[in-house]
């Protein structure tokens, strides 16, 4: 029997659904004292028990007449509790005398409590067995069936209160655990806001429409309606109100209303840099013109927060809820809107120092091609003059060796200082849109075995051989010398990177695509380079060992892309790099607009 007991108190079920009851370790409660005082009573017992098991104790929900100190900790160890033994099945247990059955004497309960009777009836809650509502006597007795029919009666009473508790402890589970969820949901709301509000504004460049998408996504998480205000025409954006509601017809009352200067003046009223919160019905006296403006909105509590930059205030961002059953805005909408309005002045800064970027790059770029323009007048007449010294050296018979490698250094310096100002001069005219092409039908094959010809004899001074790779003609209508500027340049660095290895140049063709590819053996780039060395003024090596302005692969994306087509390169450290430019052959070149010329120069 002991081994059976033991199973019984150790059963997972029967202890999970004595913890749904959540009634052990607590408080005494009359609604079961009077249970129990009222069962020893009608028995004539000196001690009743409502009694709870669990694997380890006898805890008393309800004890009256036990001997100290069990009374006062009403608790049982379980070597003391007679109740255990009532866990076995549904019937009530009985027991005449203890002390003559040879498992109940060796209770604890018997020998130090006293305990020689006992009846109880076993507590049963869905199939499981949580204790007994019993009483128990110190002398022998013989329990009439009457007195077990009352105490089943009694007990039926306790296992309703004990239901009740249960009953009443899981709706107090079920409204906390709603509630958590509430609160959970509340939070990712807010913070699905905020992630999307920092989305929408971390372009700048469209900022301007930004505010007022903001302003629509911000309802309804904060309101039915929005007004994301700006103060003052010498900010980045222009002055004025993005309006949002929930309601088209309740839009178009926000904007009747604010029309009115005289109300704006009233809406803009204590526009300090302070948030303030308040409801319709507890609008101080002070702002009583307010409260008849928010009545005109069909507005019930409002919410302002200023927003700041270090140029001081500079906007207002407002929301309002509508139901008559709204209610007032609480410490963490105010946080939720503080924030909202933080990223509204974090954008507008940014926009501020975006246009400051871009006039210093128009400044940049005029300067630039100033500067190319004033450098190239000189520049021919120069090289007229070297010319002219050649020919005359010639004429004279000098045969100094000396004098005539100057004169072709001198005049290499010179071309080299001409291509450098025609590449500022191409960066000008893409920032300002006139990257102007001169189309005609070539053979790219021709054309890349012409352009490679020329700097065979730069790659061998370098110690790279050159292999070009053409299938025959591949024609197309392109600009014969903006192709030959890029391949130039392709192969000006290869020579340059390609450490002394073998370059090869291919061009296929492919339908209406022709593809041209210049691939070496050299030092490679980085992953994250591959993309940078196409920027303006960008260079993916020191330029202490290298020269180079980091303006040809610029100048060439940009030829490439007038063309309608695209540039990639592909390459590992020490792997080498393989340029490919694929350029369509048919179709219409695109030109470079005004407009990409100006986010080109935005990106330098």
């Amino acid at each position: 029997m002991s081994g059976d007991v033991q199973s019984i108190l150790r059963s997972p079920e029967r202890l999970a659904a004595l913890r749904r009851t959540a009634l052990l370790g607590t408080q005494a409660e009359e609604a079961f004292d009077r249970l129990t005082r009222l069962a020893c009573r009608i028995l004539r017992a000196p001690i009743g028990l409502v009694s709870l098991l669990d694997d380890n104790r006898h805890f008393c929900k309800s004890c009256i007449g036990l001997p100290e100190p069990w009374q006062s900790r009403r608790e049982l160890p379980l070597s003391h509790s007679l109740c255990k033994y009532a866990l076995g099945g549904g019937d009530p247990l009985v027991v005449t005398d203890a002390r003559e059955d040879p498992v109940l004497r060796e209770c604890l309960g018997v020998k130090e409590i006293g305990v020689v009777a006992y009846a109880g009836v076993p507590l049963v809650s869905s199939g499981q067995t949580l204790g007994s509502f019993c009483v128990l006597d110190t002398v022998p007795r013989q329990w009439t069936d009457d007195d077990i029919h009352i105490l089943k009666d009694l007990a039926a009473a306790v296992m309703t209160e004990l239901e009740l508790r249960a009953t009443r402890e899981i709706e107090v589970d079920a409204r906390a655990e709603h509630a958590r969820r509430e609160e959970a949901e509340d939070a990712r709301r807010r913070m699905a806001l905020l992630a999307d509000a920092s989305a929408l504004l971390a372009d700048v460049s469209r900022s301007e429409a930004s505010l007022q998408r903001l302003a629509e996504r911000i309802i309804p998480d904060l309101g039915e309606l929005c007004d994301v205000e700006l103060l003052g025409d010498d900010g980045p954006f222009s002055a004025g109100d993005r309006l949002a509601h929930v309601e088209p017809a309740g839009l178009e009352r926000l904007r009747a209303v604010l029309s009115s200067p005289e109300a704006r003046d009233v809406w803009r009223a204590g526009e300090a840099s302070e948030t303030f919160r308040l409801c319709v019905d507890d609008v101080p006296s002070a702002r009583r013109g307010l409260e008849s403006l928010l009545r005109r909105m069909d507005v019930r509590c409002l919410l302002r927060v200023p927003v700041l930059t270090p140029e001081g205030l500079e906007g207002l961002l407002s929301v309002g809820r509508c139901s008559r059953d709204a209610r007032p805005y609480q410490d963490v909408d105010v946080e939720v809107a503080q924030a909202l309005a933080g990223r509204i002045a974090v954008a507008l800064e940014n926009a501020r120092l975006l246009q400051q970027v871009r006039e210093g790059v128009r400044a940049r770029d005029e300067f630039l091609s100033i500067a190319a323009h004033e450098l190239r007048t000189p520049l021919t007449p120069l090289k007229l003059q070297l010319e002219t010294l050649r020919r005359s050296v010639a004429a004279a018979g000098l045969d100094d060796a000396r004098v005539l490698r100057h004169l072709e250094r001198s005049a290499g310096q010179v071309q080299r200082l001409a291509q450098l100002v025609e590449r500022l001069l191409d960066v000008s005219r893409v920032a300002t849109g006139r990257l102007g092409l001169l189309l005609e039908e070539l053979d790219l094959s021709a054309l890349a075995t012409e352009v490679t010809d020329r700097f065979r004899e730069e790659a061998e001074a370098a110690g790279s051989r050159l292999e070009v790779h053409t299938p025959g003609p591949v024609r197309g209508v392109w600009d014969q010398l903006r192709l030959e500027q890029v391949l130039s340049s392709l192969l000006s660095n290869a020579i340059k990177y390609g450490a002394s290895r073998p370059i090869h140049v291919a061009v296929e063709g492919h339908g209406e695509l022709a593809r041209l590819c210049v691939r070496d053996h050299g030092i490679g780039l980085r992953r994250e380079d591959t993309g940078r060395i196409f920027e303006r003024f960008e260079r993916a090596v020191s330029p202490h060992h290298y020269g180079g302005m980091g303006l040809g692969l610029y100048v060439a994306k940009q030829i490439i892309e007038a063309h309608g087509g695209t540039i990639v390169v592909r390459s590992q450290p020490g792997q080498g790099s393989t340029f490919t430019v694929v350029l369509p052959t048919q179709v219409p070149p695109r030109q470079v607009s005004a407009e990409q010329g100006a986010s080109a120069a935005s990106g330098a």
